[in-house]
């Protein structure tokens, strides 16, 4: 009777092996009155050194009623690790002997009562976290190293086979998948048969030697995952400008990714998020992504991941962010669109509003000249859109006022521009050089735009008023001179000095009443003026800014 790995090697697991002998006849005899042939006895021989010198062992048992097999068990006992060579002499009732080899393909036996090392197990994981006994499939793969057998010639292992039991502790195990019966690579690789629902297993391998004694490795405690973890909710940390616009000034913005959480098991280690990663794709909408920055595996005290993307250009992007748990499932995060921009755009064409732009009605001012009487003039110009522009006094630090500039931040991005109209806080009577300075919607704040030089003019010079020389007559013998302002001239030249380039006109004071003359002079740019008032009465006396005028 044999035991392990084939029926006829030779290698049994049982120190008093059992043996049958089939077949054994005497020839009957010939002639008449003889007495009937008959087998007397069966004994087992053994032999440990290689048929030299045999031994009985013991005598077998004749067949009884329909069985034809002699059968015996070796007694004594059969030393272990030896190798014997067996036989059975059958003697018949003439004394005659004939001996029978055992039928193995060696014509002996080895008795090995020895259990083989078992070796070790280890789970094979390709996915996730290596090494931790989580895995995302149903049918996960062994290997089985080092196991051995040893004691004789022949001793070897005959098959490793897994063995699965459900939980982490009790149950039964059983055999699971199909048995390795040769190394791969050094090892013995094995194939768990499927689990097909996610828990914690504990899974074992036992190790066969030929001779059917074995050996078991301490069970490996392994969870199966096939489930996505929860991806939670991404979202972009801006500090910057507005704080719910995803516009950022910086080029390698931070991300906070709350809810990301993983369940079903507690051992081999209760199931948890592995890592976080943060994909980019370009746009606003489509293209392709692609990881950026460093993955991160451990959260914050308040169970939320906070990563970075790789550094960045201006423009608009898409994120999202990829939860992987410890059996490498995964599940995305939605995306969310972010604008990175750290360029500010300078605020352009200051210009003082056409309705601030005073002129006085037939003077040499213009509504284009950037000079006048209103102290809280209104500037207009052009910014990026949505930016806050602040308006600049000569100094570049007293502000004058801000505006928010017409169009959104998220056009901004994309370079568009829009306008921007600021009321001055009040001036004084001064030329005034401003500026203006952008803020984004990033915060990002731009350098000093080109200056607009505007002049603040609320009062105007005094003329000074002379009788021209010409028309100052003085009669002969007479005590009159021509700078005593007396003069016989009914339309005499007024001369003078005003503001360059005002109007000056000339009023005739006549009893309680003031009329102007005409026609009026054009101050000139230096200032001087010149006037002709109309034909004045002999009984009139004229006063004008101080002077008087009487005929002679």
């Amino acid at each position: 009777i044999y035991t392990g790995s084939a029926s006829n090697d030779g290698i049994v697991n049982n120190a008093t092996p059992a043996f049958s002998l089939s077949t054994a006849t005497d020839t009957a005899y010939t002639g008449t009155g003889h007495p009937t042939a008959a087998i007397a006895s069966v004994v087992l021989e053994v032999s440990a050194d290689g048929g030299a010198n045999w031994s009985t062992n013991a005598t077998f048992t004749a067949p009884t009623g329909s069985d034809t097999a002699y059968t015996v068990t070796a007694s004594p006992a059969l030393s272990t690790n030896t190798t014997y060579k067996i036989q059975a002499r059958v003697t018949d009732t003439a004394g005659n002997s004939a001996t029978t080899d055992l039928s193995t393909t060696s014509a002996t036996i080895v008795v090995d009562t020895t259990n083989p090392t078992a070796g070790t197990l280890a789970i094979v994981e390709t996915d996730g976290v290596t090494n931790d006994g989580v895995v995302k499939v149903t049918t996960p793969a062994f290997t089985v190293t080092s196991p051995a057998d040893t004691g004789y010639g022949a001793a070897a292992i005959w098959k490793v086979q897994l063995q699965v039991a459900s939980g982490t502790s009790g149950g039964s195990f059983t055999d699971s998948g199909t048995a390795a019966t040769s190394l791969t690579s050094g090892a013995y690789a094995l194939t768990l048969g499927a689990q097909t629902t996610d828990g914690t297993y504990r899974v074992q391998a036992v190790t066969y030697d030929v001779a059917g004694n074995t050996s078991t490795t301490s069970p490996v405690t392994i969870a199966v995952d096939t489930t996505n973890p929860t991806a939670g909710t991404l979202t972009v940390n801006d500090s910057y400008g507005s704080t719910s616009d995803s516009i950022v000034k910086t080029r390698t913005p931070a991300f906070t990714l709350t809810g990301a959480s993983d369940s079903g098991y507690t051992s081999p280690s209760a199931a948890s998020v592995a890592s976080v990663q943060l994909q980019v794709a370009p746009g606003a909408s489509g293209g392709t992504f692609a990881d950026s920055g460093s993955a991160v595996t451990t959260a914050n005290s308040d169970g939320t991941y906070t990563l970075s993307i790789a550094s960045q250009v201006d423009g608009t992007y898409q994120v999202q962010a990829i939860v992987t748990d410890l059996a490498g499932n995964t599940s995305t995060a939605t995306a969310v669109t972010i604008y990175v921009d750290l360029t500010p755009t300078i605020p352009t064409n200051l210009d003082l509003a056409t309705a601030s732009d005073s002129t006085g009605t037939g003077t040499t001012g213009t509504s284009t000249d950037n000079r006048t009487k209103v102290q809280t003039p209104v500037i207009t110009g052009t910014s990026e859109a949505g930016s806050t522009v602040t308006l600049y006094d000569t100094d570049g630090t007293t502000v004058l006022g801000t505006a928010t500039t017409s169009g959104t931040a998220v056009s901004g991005v994309a370079a568009t521009t829009g306008t921007w109209s600021i009321t001055s806080s009040s001036l004084s009577e001064a030329v005034h050089t401003l500026t203006a300075k952008s803020t984004d919607a990033a915060g990002n704040t731009s350098g000093a735009s080109a200056s607009l030089v505007i002049t603040i003019d609320i009062s105007t010079a005094t003329p000074t008023l002379d009788l021209a020389t010409v028309s100052d007559s003085a009669g002969a013998s007479t005590a009159g001179t021509t700078s005593d302002d007396l003069t016989n001239a009914t339309t005499p030249t007024i001369t003078g000095t005003a503001e360059a380039g005002s109007l000056v006109t000339i009023s005739d004071t006549f009893g309680n009443s003031t009329s102007a003359l005409t026609p009026t002079a054009q101050a000139a740019t230096d200032g001087r003026s010149e006037e002709h008032t109309s034909e004045l009465q002999s009984h009139w006396y004229i006063s004008y800014a101080g002077f008087c005028l009487k005929k002679k």
